[in-house]
């Protein structure tokens, strides 16, 4: 069994200066748990849905407290 039988094909990336907002989408346009990050074309990492939740829950108050 080969990685490329089962790897997606359909390359989609941020870039380092995009928003968080804008990688939410495009995890959430094409069904992504990880999107790869490039910096000058290269990959400087990799963000994942836990990334993205750990974020959010930073931006919100506590509720009932």
């Amino acid at each position: 069994m080969l990685v490329r039988n089962h790897m997606s094909r359909r390359i989609v990336v941020a870039r380092l200066q995009d928003s968080i907002e804008h990688a939410a989408k495009l995890m959430e346009r094409h069904g992504f748990r990880h999107l790869p990050v490039l910096d000058e074309g290269r990959v400087a990492g990799i963000v994942s849905i836990r990334d993205l939740m750990r974020v959010a829950l930073e931006d919100s108050s506590p509720r009932g407290v």
